[in-house]
């Protein structure tokens, strides 16, 4: 099919194709992301094979340059996210995007919506897909997002006006790295977390079962009991019984093995593995750090032991003493800023381990 923006026909086809041959369209961009509608985006099975075409609807039609960029979750380096980058092909080619053939290959999107832009002769259009777990539907998604929402109501609140923060010294030159904004966030959002997490577990979301036990001592009964003792199934249990019979008592137990509590539990468990990402990445941050302190300070000894050497010596210039101090002040300045950005990762490895271990 087509690719149409509002009235606008675009003469080119764009669709993902799985590994079994299913077809997922893209038939609607937009010239803005604000414009979007988001239901009528594609829907993606999460790690599942796949691929996509994108091809004129024509041999005759020409279009140079064509190509698209589609988001993902990955991230080529610390800093960057990876872009697929697509350019227009045959309707023969179709572009692996996920196969699963390597042992360390990682699904390119997790749960969530992703945007994609076709650049085509100097105007870019915007368009997306979404991204849903393989054994749930959009619906359940959406059910499970109420619940979680539900939940969580008041606690942003609570975030926005406490103020509290485990880490005051945020901004002594570190570099932008995404795990270093992923633990700024933690740390910032921490208390409120915990405080909705033990709501959570002061207050499951629980149902009530009535089950039905046979007991020599009487309980609660209903009907339902009645009929059971003058049923075969009650007369056979009180067969042979002299003095005391057993009667169908009426039991309710409450549960909290529900499909909300799974799901709450599952998506922990996934953050529970990114925070053990954060917390590898941090941690060789961290020993280099302790490296480089190291360096700085043999260095640092270094620079005392010629100042020393230089000190009673008569024919030492000016500017070679002026630099012996100019070096001493960067070292030392050096040493107290790894010193801080040291304390600051120490701080949010403690964080994350107790983020995934609370106490």
């Amino acid at each position: 099919m087509a690719i149409h923006c509002k009235n606008q026909v675009l003469p080119l086809h764009l669709y993902f194709e799985d590994v079994r041959g299913k077809v997922y369209d893209i038939t609607k961009i937009w010239n803005k992301q604000s414009e979007i509608k988001y239901d009528e985006l594609p829907i993606l099975m999460e790690n599942a094979r796949i691929g996509l075409r994108f091809y004129l609807e024509s041999e005759d039609i020409d279009i140079q340059n064509a190509s698209l960029r589609i988001q993902t979750s990955r991230y080529r380096d610390v800093e960057e996210k990876e872009i697929f980058t697509i350019p227009l092909s045959s309707k023969e080619e179709l572009h692996w995007l996920y196969q699963g053939e390597k042992k360390d290959e990682e699904f390119p999107w997790r749960m969530g919506v992703y945007f994609i832009e076709l650049h085509l002769n100097g105007n870019v259009y915007v368009g997306g897909f979404n991204v849903v777990p393989l054994h749930l539907n959009v619906s359940q998604v959406e059910k499970m997002h109420d619940f979680l929402n539900e939940q969580v109501r008041g606690i942003i609140y609570d975030f926005v006006y406490s103020g509290e923060s485990l880490n005051t010294n945020s901004n002594l030159d570190l570099p932008e790295y995404w795990y270093y904004d992923y633990a700024r966030q933690l740390s910032e959002y921490y208390t409120g977390f915990m405080h909705s997490m033990t709501k959570l577990t002061k207050r499951p979301h629980e149902y009530i079962q009535t089950i039905y036990e046979p007991s020599l001592t009487q309980g609660r009964t209903d009907s339902k009991s009645i009929r059971w003792a003058t049923s075969n199934k009650g007369q056979v249990k009180n067969r042979g019984a002299a003095q005391q019979l057993y009667t169908l008592n009426k039991k309710k137990h409450s549960h909290i093995n529900t499909k909300p509590n799974k799901w709450l539990k599952n998506i922990l468990l996934i953050w529970a593995n990114d925070i053990s990402e954060v917390s590898l990445a941090i941690q060789k941050d961290k020993e280099r750090l302790i490296k480089r302190s190291n360096e700085l300070k043999s260095e640092y000894e270094g620079i005392i032991a010629r100042k020393e050497k230089l000190a009673n010596r008569k024919d030492v210039g000016e500017n070679t003493r002026r630099d012996i101090k100019s070096r001493l002040i960067m070292c030392e300045k050096d040493q107290v800023k790894a010193q801080n950005q040291y304390h600051i990762l120490k701080n949010w490895l403690n964080l994350c381990k107790r983020q995934i271990m609370p106490t």
